[in-house]
């Protein structure tokens, strides 16, 4: 229902369809179900990683944000509710807030896009679940460029613990250089590919345990960071060995598991 009086409104508006490869703000319209939708959960992680800025709607009362959404440190004081304010009323109110805020930084995911002469909503429903997940986009504004990282000497897999606890230094992930004593570079790969397969709650709450019995406090800003630099590092490994061992190498891990 939300979603048609979406299309509703942005057919009165004269908004047109067109393709989805840039976003920068999102209107995410959230439930209970979508805490346990992975798909939707691992595309929210990726836009926050993508520095884009997300708006908050609830689609379904009640609504109790938990530890997950905060995890993110989403903005929920930009909170819109289906059931007390109109699509209109909802929609007019994030256009103003994209023509003050060009510069701030929504999710890019394989779905349609909607655009005007200078702004491109998308709207996204996610497979496993009926809520709807609204990304609007402005086009006065280019996603940021990414600059791969400097290819390492030697193969990711190869790496040594000492390699491994460097590269977390070069990264700034201090947390991490306790925890990943032990790792080495196939043991890091792995870490990788499990990390973006599973809910990001699951891994933070995960990471957050093991830095607990050392004594440390791993901060969001960090975890962020260690999920940019694992990305980084997948990108680097499939441009070294152009073959699916990483993701080979991932599924024996997880198997064991």
């Amino acid at each position: 229902l939300v979603i048609q009086k979406v299309h509703e409104y942005l057919e009165k508006s004269s908004f047109r369809i067109g393709t989805v490869q840039s976003s920068s703000e999102i209107l995410l319209c959230i439930s209970e179900e979508t805490k346990h939708d992975c798909s939707c959960q691992a595309a929210i992680r990726q836009a926050v990683l993508d520095c884009k800025k997300i708006f908050l709607c609830t689609v379904k009362t009640p609504y109790r944000f938990d530890d997950w959404f905060r995890s993110l440190n989403i903005d929920e004081k930009k909170l819109f509710n289906t059931n007390e304010s109109s699509i209109e009323k909802m929609m007019s109110e994030i256009q103003i807030d994209l023509n003050h805020n060009h510069n701030l930084p929504a999710i890019v995911k394989h779905t349609r896009i909607v655009s005007p002469l200078h702004q491109n909503i998308r709207i996204n429903l996610t497979s496993n679940s009926s809520t709807p997940t609204l990304s609007l986009t402005t086009s006065l504004r280019q996603p940021p460029s990414v600059l791969s990282p400097r290819p390492p000497l030697k193969n990711i897999q190869s790496w040594t613990k000492g390699e491994v606890l460097e590269w977390c230094a070069k990264n700034n992930l201090n947390s991490f250089t306790k925890i990943l004593t032990l790792y080495d570079g196939r043991s890091l790969l792995a870490l990788a590919h499990v990390s973006r397969m599973s809910a990001p709650h699951m891994i933070i709450n995960q990471l957050r345990n093991d830095c607990r019995r050392h004594g440390l406090n791993l901060s969001f800003v960090e975890f962020v960071r260690f999920q940019a630099a694992l990305d980084d590092l997948l990108r680097v490994e499939r441009l070294l060995t152009r073959r699916p061992a990483i993701s080979t190498l991932a599924a024996r891990y997880v198997l064991k598991r």
